[in-house]
């Protein structure tokens, strides 16, 4: 008896030393937010519509950020996190990739939001809602930006954590018929615009707008089912939109800024030394890609020219046509982006306007 005793207490012993070892090798590569991450390392996949900076290199500002964040992201964490970009929707378009993100079954987004998600995503698509790329950066191109705020704000309600935004260009009017310099030059154009209410609320009343898929868009303008599109004028030269359209107007009627969108689960999953490095990488990179955006878009309208694509500058009265046109819309976007929102996001960028006056 004594002995069978015996037996069973150092049976007993045994199975709990083994229970603590295999503890502590979990515990030293797990991502408890310890600090202890030496033998622990970090491998994620990001996925985009952007197209790969290796192989669009011109005036590619946003393939560059993504390239730049991955770069830094490995080379400050001594190769501890990897970040592994999928470019051109391989993974999904926008609305797959943030939808995929938010149910945890991708790492990393970069893009932005779309109202078709939540309306109050409308606000980055508000007409003329910023004066220029320096306005916009204070606002969203930098965690202390007021609008940076508010937007990942409204992303922690989904559990994305928005950890970079970049500051982007604007877009101008690409066209194949005439010069265009007010609203009313508008009228007997067929414009491609994408998928979105307030897109539609500044665009229909005054031409025939077309929701076309981009992949579509250069077919689309060299058979005539379109004559016009809205991009940025760096976006419309690498996409050869110059060879289908032989007309550009400046009228930067809205902003395109993407930033970096992390699942709940990677966000948790990083340890907290790990996760600080890589939400700096990710503004470190913002700053890259504005200083880039603003090289490329002075350069983007002189090409153009040299493209034989005519360039039409607005002058100051012709500007203030296509904002007043715009602030006609403004009950419309405030009805569909919700009041409470509209209202904060308005009252962000009068702020910033009468303290940079």
């Amino acid at each position: 008896m004594k002995k069978a005793l015996s037996l069973l207490l150092a049976s007993v012993m045994v199975l709990s030393l083994t229970a603590c070892g295999g503890s502590k090798k979990d515990d030293s590569a797990a991502s408890d937010n310890s600090g202890d991450t030496a033998a622990a390392t970090y491998e994620f996949k990001l996925g985009t519509d952007c197209s790969d900076p290796a192989l669009s290199p011109d005036y590619n500002g946003y393939g560059m950020q993504i390239a730049k964040f991955c770069e830094l992201v490995s080379e400050k964490t001594n190769g501890q996190v990897t970040i592994t970009p999928y470019y051109e929707s391989v993974l999904g378009g926008q609305s797959e990739l943030l939808t995929q993100v938010r149910d945890n079954e991708l790492d990393m987004f970069y893009g932005q939001a779309q109202s078709n998600f939540d309306s109050r995503f409308a606000f980055k698509a508000i007409p003329y809602l910023v004066a220029d790329v320096d306005a916009l950066h204070r606002l969203m191109g930098n965690p202390d930006g007021e609008l940076y705020k508010l937007y990942a704000s409204a992303l922690e309600e989904y559990n994305i954590h928005l950890i970079g935004q970049g500051v982007g260009t604007f877009r101008g009017l690409f066209n194949n018929k005439h010069q265009v310099a007010t609203p009313e030059d508008m009228k007997d154009l067929t414009m491609r615009i994408y998928e979105d209410p307030v897109v539609k609320y500044f665009w229909a009343p005054i031409c025939n707008a077309s929701v076309i898929s981009f992949s579509e868009v250069y077919t689309a303008l060299q058979t005539k089912t379109c004559d016009a599109m809205e991009i940025a004028a760096g976006v419309g030269i690498y996409s050869k939109f110059y060879e289908v359209c032989d007309h550009y107007t400046d009228i930067n009627w809205q902003f395109m800024s993407q930033g970096f969108l992390l699942s709940d689960k990677c966000w948790n999953t990083l340890p907290d030394d790990l996760r600080q490095i890589v939400v700096d990488c990710a503004w470190e990179s913002s700053e890259y890609e504005y200083e880039k955006e603003k090289e490329f878009a002075a350069e983007a309208v002189d090409q153009l020219s040299e493209l034989c694509c005519e360039v039409y500058q607005l002058s100051d009265d012709e500007r203030q046509a296509w904002i007043d046109y715009a602030r006609s819309h403004d009950d419309e976007f405030r009805d569909y982006i919700g009041a409470d929102f509209y209202d904060q996001v308005m009252s962000i960028v009068e702020a910033d306007a009468a303290a940079n006056a």
